[in-house]
């Protein structure tokens, strides 16, 4: 399985073509959600990991699955990655700290999400992509669980 990961951020901290990358380079790590979850996918499947900060997004429709981590105060971005792709059959699962909080129902332009931790129910989330029937949402326990990372 082909799956692109977005570490979206917010506007001050996105990305502007022909710019340098914002903020300090030293604060400058990957997401670590997303590092989480490279630990658990497996030699069949691809990650490609995308952040905002540091690039354009650049989807080049091959993906069987797109996350996109939404930290708090990055919606307009998330909604500008589900506008991208609403004419496509990609499924694009968000996650993170502001979906979790988001109020019941989710805005129309978010179709499938995860409230809670991804890695509680990762498995579940690629059986159901793999099988084509994504839910619109994944409910999983809040505290994250262990994984090593390498």
């Amino acid at each position: 399985m082909r799956i692109t990961a977005l570490a979206l951020a917010d506007e001050p901290r996105r990305f502007v073509s022909g710019g340098n990358p914002r903020g300090a380079r030293l604060l400058l790590t990957p997401n670590i959600e997303i590092s989480r979850l490279a630990a658990l996918v497996t030699g069949i499947d691809h990650l490609r990991y995308l952040d905002e900060r540091v690039c354009t997004i650049d989807l080049d429709g091959t993906e069987d699955l797109i996350l996109a981590h939404v930290p708090l105060a990055a919606e307009r971005s998330a909604r500008r990655v589900a506008d991208h792709l609403r004419n496509t059959n990609i499924p694009l699962l968000f996650f993170g700290p502001a979906v979790t909080a988001m109020p019941e129902p989710a805005p129309p332009w978010m179709r499938h999400r995860v409230i809670g931790d991804l890695l509680n129910v990762w498995e579940q989330v690629r059986t159901d992509v793999l099988s084509g029937s994504l839910a619109d949402t994944y409910r999983a326990d809040r505290m994250p669980i262990h994984s090593v990372m390498a």
